[in-house]
């Protein structure tokens, strides 16, 4: 009885091979098809991003979006990589999201890059029309200034905030992502049940 609504794909199949793949998601029943930043493979490996490059992939997805749109399905944006840089001391994801039409992209915000200074809380609230998603974790920081992934609620992070947060922004689906150890997911979907946002 599962589904799976929504999937990542990279900037080459979104951007080189857009209707063939497109085709694959209506086919496994997807809705929405995310990517995890513009930056992979579409930036130049021997010199810094600049905002010509922002332009220019924002472009590009743009056009997958109308693509992703006209066919039923929502194109979404993850933050990752690219997309916590800085060009000349400008967030590249805010650059991004200026630039991205409202109409046809939607958004999924990355929990984890609290780390590198990215709040959810304060991203739901600027952009309360324009996020469908987001990716959870959970982490600690050891001794070494390491980050170590953990069961959701048992770190760092404010989930009833987050959560209430989120339930304003009227985003659709929470994704648990727990790549590093997916043992804990089964302390994790329990806590999210018992929240009460």
């Amino acid at each position: 009885g599962l589904t799976c609504i929504s999937a990542h794909f990279d900037t080459s199949e979104l951007f080189n091979h857009a209707e063939e793949r497109i085709a694959w998601a209506k086919e496994l029943g997807l809705t929405q098809m995310a990517t995890a930043s513009l930056g992979f493979g579409t930036l130049p490996k021997d010199a810094p991003p600049t905002v010509h490059d922002v332009d220019r992939v924002t472009g590009l997805f743009n056009t997958f979006a109308a693509k992703a749109h006209d066919a039923g399905m929502v194109a979404v944006l993850h933050n990752e990589g690219f997309e916590t840089t800085s060009i000349d001391g400008k967030r590249v994801y805010d650059m991004e999201i200026e630039r991205l039409d409202a109409k046809t992209v939607k958004l999924q915000f990355q929990v984890s890059t609290m780390q590198n200074g990215f709040d959810p809380v304060d991203y739901f609230t600027r952009y309360p029309t324009r996020y469908i998603s987001m990716h959870c974790q959970d982490w600690v920081m050891t001794p070494g200034g390491k980050a170590k992934q953990v069961a959701l609620g048992k770190g760092v992070v404010d989930w009833k905030k987050v959560f209430t947060a989120a339930k304003k922004a009227d985003i659709k689906n929470y994704f648990v992502e727990l790549e590093q150890n997916p043992a804990l997911m089964a302390q994790s979907v329990p806590y999210l049940k018992s929240l009460q946002v």
